[in-house]
């Protein structure tokens, strides 16, 4: 299942509470799972990329005019007054008139964010143009990298090392604008979603001191009662004769007590009782012999297949 996020999530995050959190973790919690942005890990990094280019998640529109990007052909922008009509919106801050194009190509129509480039501050646009760009940045491989990872990452014509998050920052901002800050939001991101989703440690019990060993008492001597003199079997060897009274292989109880015998091949078992009300008096010593039990009852060898234990 999908990870939930929640307004009280990114407060934690950013630090404070906007009006904007509740729409914003509604259509995340919609859009994101469909282009697989769906763990606590994956989220931290998406997270807080967004959390810095929104202020906090207070805009979801560039403060500046959008002067500085005018008749920047990098981002498409070859009419004037294209740097204010398509300045930074959405969470991810999507700046410039091809990048506007594109997203209207993937909802279908070329011109539609050209021709209302508002669209974008809308809560689901913005966090659907973010989902977009995350995907063909190939974003959501780098954010399952462990934090100690270094990546190779192409950056004003050189190939330098990177972090996961130096990367995604990059890959989002274009340079190290704000990257400290980026930083601090992941790291507490980590705190808010994966720590608590790993749950807590588990409690180490202190070691209690052995208890002191009680003298031995003395061996006394076994007796039997003549009562029981009469049912005591004999050990023998020879192949004992069959007790048909026993139906399908089953032995439920013996004077009055269940007996069990653990099935291990060729080797004597350890009988262990409960008390039950059973059978008629007698004697049970069994052991395993290849895939059978043997039974003793009084004098009587039985074969049996199993012993069916009976609770109370």
């Amino acid at each position: 299942m999908p990870f939930k996020l929640t307004a009280q999530h990114l407060a934690a995050i950013a630090g404070r509470s906007t009006p904007l959190m509740a729409d914003l973790a509604h259509w995340m919690n919609q859009l994101c799972p469909q282009y697989e942005i769906d763990t606590p890990q994956e989220f931290c990094h998406f997270l807080a990329q967004a959390c810095h280019e929104t202020d906090h998640f207070v805009t979801l529109r560039e403060y500046a005019s959008g002067r500085a990007y005018e008749g920047r052909a990098d981002l498409g922008n070859t009419q004037p007054g294209d740097g204010g009509r398509f300045k930074g919106r959405g969470i991810f801050q999507t700046t410039g008139r091809a990048n506007y194009m594109q997203l209207g190509i993937k909802n279908g129509r070329r011109d539609f964010f050209l021709n209302n480039p508002e669209l974008l501050e809308q809560p689901e646009y913005a966090v659907w143009s973010a989902c977009e760009y995350w995907r063909t940045r190939g974003l959501n491989d780098i954010a399952n990298h462990a934090d100690s990872d270094v990546l190779k990452k192409k950056y004003r014509g050189k190939i330098i090392d990177v972090s996961p998050v130096e990367y995604i920052s990059l890959a989002i901002n274009g340079g190290y604008n704000g990257m400290d800050e980026r930083k601090k939001f992941y790291a507490k991101a980590q705190q808010v979603l994966v720590e608590p989703a790993a749950g807590p440690a588990p409690r180490v019990l202190p070691t209690m001191p052995a208890k002191p060993k009680k003298p031995a008492k003395p061996a006394r001597k076994k007796t039997t009662s003549p009562a029981r003199k009469l049912a005591a079997p004999k050990l023998v060897t020879a192949a004992p004769e069959q007790d048909k009274s026993i139906h399908s292989g089953t032995i439920t109880a013996i004077n009055g007590h269940l007996l069990t015998v653990a099935m291990a091949k060729g080797k004597k078992q350890t009988l262990q009782t409960s008390a039950l009300r059973g059978l008629k008096p007698g004697v049970l010593i069994a052991w395993c012999e290849e895939d059978c039990t043997r039974l003793c009852i009084g004098e009587r060898w039985t074969r049996v297949k199993s012993i069916t234990p009976v609770r109370r």
